[in-house]
């Protein structure tokens, strides 16, 4: 039996964070906030994603942007919900207006 590997890289992030992650009290706040910032540069890029995905569907277009801007301004975690909300209400008008695309 194969183990996926997400799961080993949950175990892998886990581990990392208990042994490695009492280290980073001693980090000041603004090096703190320079790693994040690197970090989060690669999703920031996904905003170009935006524009292919309103070309195709304009549901799917506006499912991710109101998931971002719940995201950015809100919380993650509401951020997340926001978006599957609103998901499931897209799928709600997709069925009953077959030919709205």
């Amino acid at each position: 039996m194969q183990i996926p590997q997400g799961i080993i890289s949950a175990l892998m992030m886990l581990l990392v964070l208990l042994v490695i992650g009492p280290l980073f009290r001693t980090i000041p706040t603004a090096c703190l906030a320079a790693i994040i910032a690197v970090a989060i540069k690669g999703m920031l890029r996904k905003a170009r994603d935006f524009k292919p995905y309103w070309k195709t569907s304009r549901f799917d277009g506006s499912v991710w942007m109101v998931t971002c801007l719940a995201t950015i301004f809100l919380d993650v975690v509401y951020g997340l919900a926001a978006g599957v909300a609103f998901s499931l209400l897209c799928i709600v008008f997709r069925t009953q207006f077959v030919g709205s695309e």
